[in-house]
């Protein structure tokens, strides 16, 4: 499961104490892990920017909603404040979503992005919807995943990091 530490690095930190705690918080993420849920996009209309847009904007908010029910299960979100829980999640939900649009899309070598097991969209409906340029760039994270050969549990990390790292810019120009 971990074999990556334990290759690159050998077997000497195998035991230590940050992988001890690496571990416990791997386990901890991967029971609250955001599950990949359909989009119920019917396929059988065109794909017109409206008719797409709103089959996105209905996944977003379904994803939102396990997405906040997820943080609540990041170590140390649900010691925060109520305000700073919510200002956590209004200033990275985008990019946590589009992070796992990404990975869910590694196996279609950047050039389509499964927004949903049943919503899988090609290079010419980015354009339909008029986001071509943000799908792009999601398509090369999601190539870079698979160039770096992303596991899961890189994955649950990153999210986390994303989350707990949101306010970071805000933070700065107040100081």
């Amino acid at each position: 499961m971990y074999s990556r530490l334990e290759t690159s690095r050998g077997n000497r930190f195998k035991n230590s104490p940050r992988r001890s705690q690496t571990s416990t918080i791997l386990d901890v993420l991967a029971k609250a892990y955001l599950p990949t849920i359909e989009s119920f996009h019917n396929h059988s209309a065109p794909p017109t920017k409206v008719h797409l847009l709103n089959s996105l904007t209905k996944l977003s908010e379904r994803e939102l909603v396990h997405l906040i029910n997820w943080a609540k299960n990041v170590p140390g979100y649900t010691d925060l404040s109520l305000s700073d829980q919510v200002h956590l999640i209004e200033c990275c939900w985008m990019e946590l979503l589009l992070l796992n649009c990404a990975y869910r899309s590694m196996d279609h070598g950047g050039k389509r992005l499964a927004f949903a097991s049943d919503l899988i969209l090609e290079r010419p409906h980015w354009e339909t919807v008029g986001m071509s340029e943000i799908f792009e760039q999601v398509a090369a994270v999601s190539e870079q995943m698979v160039q770096c050969h992303l596991h899961k549990d890189e994955l649950l990390l990153l999210q986390a990091t994303v989350l707990v790292n949101a306010g970071k810019i805000l933070m700065l120009f107040f100081i």
